[in-house]
């Protein structure tokens, strides 16, 4: 009796962990068919944007010029799904969508009559060059590829440059860009002012939301993969910035090193600055022959001549029909990017750049993150140089960047 007890048991756990298996690849399949759907989203996005309306007018001007992004997103979002998501194989995924023009032009006509001053072509004249658009659609096609199956991403066959480059170091190359994408993103936000006088930067060093954030991103779908003819892999992942927030605050709520926000007021003005300043999950790495084996790069003992500089850098963003504040947080970023550029730059050794180690070795790429979070905002230029734009200068001690590395 006890015998056939303990095999009921076991059956039991086994049926259990089957289900949680199946669930697990449930949610997985369906991480993959969303990120796919938000791919096809954007590349409608940027067709429709990209469409000339009457002369040098595109839709994204006349968006730009009325305020209308709000109405014309709706109208993307109300595209119909073209056939079932078509898997063509366990581990990538494309999804179709369509969105008719007629809809588009009722929304573009709709803007221009609200905002007449705005369009520099009469109602009538618009009306006229979009009444082509009531017999077409607009289609995009979006896909995802799960993260785990980078060694299925590969270059098309006509890239000559491509045929010298190894399985191994292409992965490598892929594996980097992945991580160069989640340190942009975490990069974007670890300036983010916290409570108590600490920033992001310390919320994301407790190993809880640590691992938190970096499983998260470590798991996301890639949607968009492009092999140039230098080796140089360029991605975006499917990391969106309420999800990056959702797993942020769910991390926040499960440790006790540094104090959650305490009100619901708190927690949606940390969310809005999360939001408004995450950088878009794009990544780069260069494949070199021989990449994993140079992973190992030696740090010289004594600090280099640049250790005892300043640097700085400028970004500027435009944003007509959004808040100040969200346009100088996009500034940061850009700002931040050009400071990671010149950081890159700096020689490491006679033959070696930092960013060049940095590719090669990952710890090296972490501690030029982790010195990037040190960055102070040293000037900000409302209405320039157009108005509506904001131009920033962050400035980083380059004695920091050394100091990470030579830990």
């Amino acid at each position: 009796m006890h015998g056939m007890a303990m095999r009921l048991v076991i059956g039991m756990i086994a049926v259990v962990l089957l289900c949680a298996g199946a669930r697990g690849q449930e949610d997985a399949r369906r991480s993959q068919v969303a990120a796919a759907t938000a791919d096809a989203y954007e590349g409608l996005r940027r067709e429709v944007l990209a469409m000339p309306v009457a002369g040098d007018l595109t839709v994204q001007s006349l968006v730009e010029r009325t305020g209308g992004q709000p109405q014309l997103d709706a109208v993307l979002h109300s595209a119909d799904q073209i056939g079932g998501t078509r898997w063509l194989d366990d581990q990538t995924c494309q999804v179709r969508l369509e969105v008719r023009g007629a809809d588009v032009a009722r929304a573009l006509l709709e803007l221009a009559d609200k905002h007449p001053k705005a369009v520099p072509v009469s109602l009538a004249v618009l009306r006229e060059r979009l009444k082509s658009w009531n017999d077409r659609t607009f289609p995009a096609t979006g896909s995802s590829t799960a993260g785990a199956a980078v060694e299925r991403l590969r270059p098309d066959d006509s890239q000559v440059a491509w045929r010298s480059v190894g399985d191994k170091d292409r992965c490598a190359a892929i594996n980097a860009a992945r991580r160069n994408a989640a340190e942009r993103v975490l990069d974007s936000v670890r300036p983010i002012d916290f409570a108590d006088g600490k920033k992001m930067a310390d919320v994301l060093a407790t190993p809880a939301i640590n691992d938190a954030v970096g499983k998260w991103l470590g798991s996301r779908p890639i949607t968009s993969i492009e092999f140039r003819d230098d080796l140089e892999v360029r991605l975006t992942l499917a990391a969106a910035p309420d999800e990056l927030w959702s797993t942020l605050r769910a991390g926040l709520e499960r440790q006790s090193d540094v104090p959650a926000p305490r009100s619901e007021a708190q927690w949606d003005q940390m969310r809005k600055q999360v939001e408004d300043r995450m950088a878009p999950p794009v990544g780069r790495a260069v494949a070199v022959a021989g990449q994993a084996g140079a992973a190992a790069v030696a740090i010289p003992l004594e600090p280099p001549a640049w250790a005892d500089d300043i640097a700085d850098a400028e970004g500027s963003a435009t944003a007509a029909s959004s808040p100040k504040l969200r346009t100088a947080r996009a500034a940061e970023a850009v700002a931040l990017e050009h400071l990671r550029g010149r950081i890159n730059a700096l020689p490491l050794t006679a033959k070696l750049t930092l960013g060049d180690a940095a590719r090669q070795n990952p710890r090296i790429e972490a501690a030029v993150s982790r010195s990037l979070s040190r960055a102070r905002l040293s000037k900000v230029d409302y209405d320039s140089p157009t108005p509506g734009a904001v131009r920033v200068k962050m400035t980083l001690n380059l004695g920091d960047v050394w100091r990470e590395l030579a830990e």
